[in-house]
């Protein structure tokens, strides 16, 4: 049964979301596989944060805290992300605050199995690669916030209708 970690990395102070992107593709990336060689996972798969750059600071608008949660909020906020109302480096925002959010890529890691998921572990935790993986870090990401979990069972619900209507 496949095994998936979810990591959340959040980048360093002063490093611009593009440049925190292309540093982890271009680099750290390429840096896990040369570390973990055969080990790599079967999938690495990398959920930037949307941001919409405008000049234009978006007025607050009311959250599941402060306000029902329903349909038509919801609709309207996703409304508002996609006509651009969301500033430089803040979420693309449907519902919640931008605090909720602060993370810059949300990676699921895939392995074959439990197996392949610890060698995986313990060839990174090797003390010269575990030095190495924090040296590269170091250069763009704040280690301090970085979050790590297994997830449990997953499962996938898929639109088999979609690329249907996409045809006609």
């Amino acid at each position: 049964m496949p095994h998936c970690a979810l990591l959340y990395v959040y980048r360093k102070n002063g490093t611009s979301p593009e440049n925190f992107r292309q540093y982890y593709e271009n680099n750290h990336v390429p840096c896990i596989q040369r570390l973990s060689g055969h080990l790599f996972p079967v999938s690495h798969v990398r959920h930037y944060m949307g941001y919409k750059p405008t000049a234009v600071t978006p007025e607050p608008k009311a959250t599941p805290s402060t306000a029902s949660t329903s349909r038509d909020q919801w609709v309207e906020g996703a409304f508002d992300v996609l006509e651009g109302s969301a500033s430089q480096n803040v979420p693309m925002m449907v519902m919640g605050q931008p605090a909720d959010f602060e993370w810059d890529v949300c990676s699921v890691l895939t392995f074959t199995n439990d197996t392949h998921l610890r060698q995986f572990m313990e060839v990174m935790a090797d003390e010269k690669n575990a030095k190495a993986l924090a040296e590269d870090e170091e250069k763009f990401m704040d280690r301090s916030r970085f979050q790590a979990l297994i997830l449990g069972e997953v499962r996938k619900t898929e639109n088999d209708t979609w690329v249907d209507n996409q045809e006609s």
